[in-house]
């Protein structure tokens, strides 16, 4: 059932579908948001005797499972219904099986096709705009003892019944709504390059695609009840289309995250998206389903673009989107160690979702793959003499290599003067640096003369603004840099303000939409002596 008050119809279905005494399985945080009450209201109106357990997880344990199924058992309950995200709904079709096998332990039920036997009478009332575990056929639960997230595959676990009620996602923390519409993408995105995609998981994955970049801004940031509904519909047949066709690796990576560190599991996928999507697109047919989703969702200009123009605009087209919901966190800022990507990396290796991965991808492989969603951008201003010399990508490359910096954690900012020069040279190094995947900034835009002609013929990444248009304050001054922001986020640059000094500039700056901030405003002086005793540790480890 779906649309807005469809909740409503839950003790109708519950009769027509013989059910006497469910458990609620939920979390704490429905039952904050007061999504619990209208349920209880609902079934304590029509004298529905039931139980609840709220106990479940963000990342939902094998004894949170173990503990739901106790419950229900101690209650003669002989139905379940799923209240929450994905979380909550997992563990209520891990319950399910526990139920029906008449069995205490989930691990036994790992893997594909472990479970036999029909679940008792199941409704889902999904909360999140993101999992679509209404629709599927899996089930994640993480094995506190392995630190790993069991994967289970069972047709039997899919709901009888799922009350899509837009109305109760309305009520999401913009958080939440924001990690979930990101996991939504995912499944999307990842259904429509995995190996196994045929033409009708390709429909529902394109249009998932098409309603989630044109809809979850406004679903995340306004609460606008039509966008909230086109996103409970697009996680809804992304469900649909992934659990026919299986995913990729965001999911294995982000598997272990949620199962080591406890990351949620959509927040994860956010973080991982961008940097597996670049890794994936070094396929030619990858690319091309790249290039297929780009003219579908406002630029068909994609299909005249090389491969690598492809992959860099869809990878910052997604970095866009998940930037103007709130998403902006590192895997370091999740809690992720350096010293533990080995590990993450061999659990990943064993993780169900690797198979269907477009591209095939060894321990090495995940190993950068982390390391790149971990790493700080590292920004290097780069002169004119530099450029003009041949070999200079190639000392850059000797450099990486032997410090061992990826070249995507890698900008360079150069000044006005090197594109004003026709130099064969400068060009080529530009391009070169281009396809390496190293970010170039244009520094100090608007003390010189370069016009956005050159901006587009050398294909830069980040504008940097200079704090010329804004000393003034005025009205005028802002709306300039408004206009320069639009147009370089039309050449598919990002735009850094420079020179923020106070708080009214950067409250100013940001209600029009720059992507990154530079100034005294955020510096944090230091005096000397702590400035010469960091130096003179730097130097002892060195020794």
């Amino acid at each position: 059932i779906y649309g807005a008050n469809c909740l409503d119809n839950l003790c109708i279905e519950l009769k027509e579908n013989e059910g006497k005494k469910p458990i609620i399985i939920t979390d704490k945080g429905v039952e904050k948001a007061g999504i619990l009450k209208k349920i209880t209201d609902l079934l304590d109106k029509d004298d529905f005797p039931y139980v609840i357990y709220d106990g479940v997880e963000a990342n939902p344990k094998d004894v949170n499972v173990e503990e739901g199924a106790k419950i229900a058992r101690e209650n003669d309950c002989d139905c379940i219904i799923a209240v929450g995200g994905g979380s909550p709904i997992d563990c209520a079709k891990s319950v399910g099986v526990l139920l029906a096998h008449n069995d205490t332990e989930i691990k036994k039920y790992e893997g594909k096709t472990a479970a036999t036997k029909p679940l008792p009478l199941f409704i889902t009332i999904p909360t999140t705009s993101g999992t679509a575990a209404e629709v599927t056929i899996n089930y994640v639960i993480t094995d506190e003892e392995r630190e790993i997230k069991m994967v289970c595959v069972d047709p039997h676990d899919i709901p009888i019944l799922a009350i899509v009620d837009s109305d109760l996602m309305a009520s999401m923390p913009k958080s939440i709504a924001a990690a979930t519409g990101m996991d939504a993408l995912t499944h999307a995105v990842e259904g429509y390059i995995t190996k196994a995609h045929n033409t009708m998981s390709d429909m529902f994955h394109m249009q998932a695609i098409k309603l989630i970049f044109k809809y979850l801004p406004a679903a995340v940031n306004e609460k606008d009840e039509e966008a909230v509904e086109k996103m409970g519909l697009a996680q809804y047949i992304a469900g649909m289309g992934f659990s026919n066709v299986g995913l990729g690796i965001v999911h294995s990576m982000a598997h272990q995250l949620g199962a080591v560190y406890d990351t949620p599991h959509g927040l994860a996928n956010a973080i991982l998206l961008p940097t597996v999507m670049r890794f994936n697109g070094e396929d030619p047919a990858t690319a091309q389903r790249f290039r297929e989703i780009l003219c579908e969702i406002g630029r068909p200009d994609a299909a005249h673009l090389n491969d690598q123009d492809v992959i860099n605009t869809f990878v910052w087209m997604i970095s866009e989107l998940s930037k103007s919901v709130g998403i902006t966190q590192t895997v370091r800022e999740v809690g992720a160690r350096e010293e533990d990507f080995g590990m993450l990396a061999d659990k990943a290796m064993q993780d169900p979702c690797k198979p269907g991965n477009p591209r095939e991808v060894s321990r090495e492989d995940f190993i950068e793959l982390f390391n790149s969603g971990y790493m700080l951008q590292v920004s290097i201003n780069i002169s004119p003499i530099q450029l003009m010399e041949v070999d200079f990508v190639n000392r850059v490359e000797e450099i990486l290599n032997k410090y061992n910096v990826m070249w995507e954690n890698l900008c360079f900012e150069i000044i006005e003067s090197v594109v004003l020069d026709e130099n064969v040279i400068i060009h080529d190094n530009l391009l070169l640096l281009n396809k390496k995947g190293i970010k170039v900034a244009l520094d100090d835009f608007g003390t010189g003369y370069a016009s956005f002609s050159y901006l587009k013929k050398f294909k830069l990444d980040i504008l940097k603004i200079d704090r010329i248009f804004i000393q003034n304050g005025s009205d005028v001054d802002f709306k300039i840099v408004n206009n320069i922001k639009n147009i370089a986020h039309l050449l598919n640059m990002e735009t850094v303000i420079e020179g923020v000094e106070t708080e009214e500039q950067f409250r100013e700056l940001s209600n029009i939409g720059c992507d990154y901030f530079q100034g005294y405003y955020f510096s944090h002086p230091l005096p000397a002596n702590e400035v010469i005793g960091y130096l003179n540790r730097v130097n002892e480890e060195e020794k």
